[in-house]
């Protein structure tokens, strides 16, 4: 490169880096007042105070809070030599508030003063490091003991025994992704992907399937779950079939399922519809 060719590239480098005359902005003069005027740094310590209104924010107490921040701060915290981080504290309530209400990114960038891509970034960044840290010390793959566990509970609650699961879809709402087509319109008249959860006694997870296209049934995504695979090849741990107290039947364990389901000798669903008592006939 030349003197003249250097000049050149210094002079369009120049032009780029100054308009009109003036520096660009590293950071809209918005956002440069964060920690001033954010959502988090006005609202995060008033929280402290009222545990409450913490729980209505978060939906969840401050001390579960605090539990998964020191679960995952290693994960979400960084450095810079050139400005400030976001604090992990800061990210963590960024994600929780986004999923406890859905809210659109760009609506928390001014609510929090934080540019809305950063903002999905650290929703993104979060969101991966909980399911990593935790997933196996909170939803480990079940075993026979846990599930005679859960049949237990739900004996002892609920009155039906023999069972280690209630299972169940959930349509969440999505943009249509591009090139899908009606893959991912549902019956309601959305676009969503299915969340297909398995929970005990007590409403805790046992397991999820996240993914499935909105058109599909709930009986669909069963059958291509990674679940349905572990039971049809006999490594789901169902515990073995025992005698129902106070009778004389020994019948397996099962799952409990609403209509959308399929009856299988491992999964019970209800009556269909205008199902007829013997009675009434």
């Amino acid at each position: 490169m030349d003197e003249d060719e250097l000049l050149l590239f210094k002079t369009s480098l120049l032009h780029i880096l100054l308009k009109d005359g003036e520096k660009s902005e590293w950071v809209n003069s918005i956002f440069q007042e964060r920690e001033e005027h954010g959502e988090f740094h006005t609202l995060f310590p008033r929280l402290l105070e009222q545990e409450n209104k913490c729980f209505e924010y978060f939906s969840m107490q401050i001390d579960t809070f605090w539990y998964i921040l020191n679960g995952i701060r290693p994960y979400i915290e960084k450095q810079s030599n050139f400005r400030k981080c976001i604090s992990p504290e800061e990210r963590l309530s960024a994600t929780l508030r986004f999923i406890s209400t859905g809210m659109a990114f760009r609506s928390m960038a001014f609510s929090y003063r934080i540019a809305h891509n950063t903002i999905a970034g650290i929703i993104y960044e979060t969101c991966d490091a909980i399911w990593e840290c935790f997933t196996e010390k909170h939803m480990p793959f079940p075993t026979a003991d846990l599930l005679e566990k859960s049949a237990k509970d739900y004996e002892q609650l609920w009155n039906f025994p023999n069972c280690v699961a209630s299972i169940d879809g959930k349509h969440m709402r999505i943009k249509c992704p591009k090139k899908t087509g009606s893959k991912h319109f549902n019956y309601r008249g959305f676009f969503s992907v299915v969340l297909q959860a398995k929970v005990d006694a007590q409403y805790e997870f046992i397991s999820v399937d996240a993914g499935a296209y909105g058109r599909q049934s709930d009986s669909g995504v069963f059958s291509e779950s990674n679940l349905f695979q572990h039971i049809e090849t006999g490594s789901f741990p169902f515990p073995q079939p025992r005698q129902i107290t106070g009778t004389t039947m020994t019948l397996p364990y099962v799952i409990l399922g609403d209509q959308g389901y399929p009856l299988k000798e491992y999964l019970m669903r209800p009556y269909p519809t205008g199902f007829v008592e013997p009675d009434e006939l």
